[in-house]
């Protein structure tokens, strides 16, 4: 028997929940990494199969496994974050549960970590589809996903790490594919917030707070593409949630940081494709406003989510008041073909407000159209002008001018909008 008092040279963390089919093949793998001086933390998030069982054999044959069990779930966040807490090692490690990794593995880290006194060190991995997922074929499968394509020699700043990554579209963000050093991942206070309840792949502050990174092109993880792993499983609303939060918390920090020209160019590329993320899903996932939640404590997160990702864009003047006399209206007018005009067409449309057309002071005498709708002449336009409400979408300045224009023709109901 190994000597307890040796210290850890690795604490690897599992948050498992519902994984009796994976567990074992998880932790056996653990047992060929040729390291000795290793703690394994299991959090059993209130599982219902078979694996607290397993883990308790496990734990009862082997003292350097230590095992919590959740009395509800909570979630691999909240999961990962108790875990990191208990440990004692150097380095730390996030395994999840139904994945592996290769014999081995775990001694070339800690080496690569230790000759080159590293702080975070990436490296690349393999897929697989899981039985559960053959007859799926190959949709949305790509057993190179985790592999880097790009060379990074050497030892670099974590910030200029990421930004390479980015550059070479080579970013990997799952904490698997990262090897920590434990005392730099508690000072910097890099556990995520507990309540992402299940988004939690953003290692942005881990890279960014790095001053030693590295990244070897070893594959040394084994991925399980499986049916309801988090990683395959549709996005649930709270998801999504934790994703803006998240991604709002790393836009925070970028704002604190001032980096360089190149790295900033890089970053920029990555959130933009990470806000694209988050509004194709809230799109994909029909969700038009937020409703409360988890954003609720998060007033500027919230907002961000509300008028940028999900386009709720208040225009002026289009308050929710206005809005319902919209919605309870007979005929809709927008008078407007402008950028004003656009903005308001594309707000409405958010709103599933279809139902209006566009009318200009005078026109050409072509026939002219704005997002699919004909824009017609003020003189000659087929409205009611006393029962229509009227959306003014002009500039400020032709406020005055355009009133008298609209009042001359028996509207009654204005909105300006500029």
């Amino acid at each position: 028997h190994m000597d307890i008092h040796k210290e850890n040279k690795v604490s690897v963390v599992i948050p498992a929940y519902n994984v009796g089919e994976y567990i074992k093949e998880c932790i056996d793998s653990l047992y060929l990494q040729g390291i000795q001086e290793m703690e394994i933390i299991c959090v059993d998030d209130a599982s219902d199969d078979s694996t607290f069982a397993i883990l308790s054999d496990y734990a009862s044959n082997d003292s350097r496994i230590k095992l919590i069990r959740h009395g509800q779930n909570t979630g691999a966040a909240k999961s990962r974050i108790e875990g990191s807490e208990l440990a004692t090692g150097k380095y730390l490690y996030f395994l999840d549960s139904d994945d592996y990794l290769k014999p081995g593995a775990l001694s070339r880290l800690y080496e690569v970590a230790e000759d080159n006194s590293l702080e975070v060190l990436s490296f690349s991995g393999e897929a697989f589809l899981d039985q559960s997922m053959r007859n799926i074929g190959d949709r949305a499968y790509d057993s190179q996903a985790y592999i880097r394509k790009g060379k990074y020699a050497g030892v670099y700043t974590g910030p200029e790490l990421f930004s390479e990554f980015i550059e070479n579209e080579d970013f990997n963000g799952n904490l698997c594919f990262q090897f920590i050093l434990r005392e730099y991942y508690i000072e910097n206070n890099l556990m995520n917030d507990e309540h992402l309840r299940c988004y939690d792949d953003s290692p942005f502050g881990l890279y960014m707070l790095a001053k030693r990174a590295m990244c070897i092109p070893d594959a040394l993880y084994v991925r399980r593409y499986r049916k309801d792993s988090l990683m395959t499983s549709r996005m649930s609303i709270n998801r999504l949630e934790s994703m803006m939060l998240m991604a709002y918390k790393d836009f925070e920090l970028w704002g604190s940081l001032g980096l360089d020209e190149n790295v900033n160019k890089n970053l920029e590329i990555y959130f933009n494709d990470l806000y694209g993320r988050l509004r194709s899903t809230a799109y994909e996932m029909k969700v038009r406003d937020y409703t409360g939640g988890l954003l609720d404590g998060f007033p500027a997160a919230k907002h961000f989510f509300k008028y940028y990702i999900l386009n709720k864009s208040r225009l002026p003047g289009l308050t929710e008041a206005v809005i319902e006399r919209i919605r309870e209206s007979d005929e809709l007018v927008i008078f407007g073909a402008g950028k004003v005009g656009r903005n308001v067409s594309e707000f409405l449309d958010s709103e599933g407000i279809t139902d209006y057309s566009f009318v200009v002071s005078e026109t050409d005498g072509t026939e002219k159209k704005l997002r699919g709708r004909v824009i017609y002449e003020l003189g000659n336009a087929p409205v009611n002008w006393k029962r229509c409400i009227c959306i003014a979408a002009v500039s400020r300045s032709k406020k005055k001018e355009i009133s008298e224009s609209l009042e001359s023709m028996g509207a009654v109901n204005i909105v300006y909008v500029s």
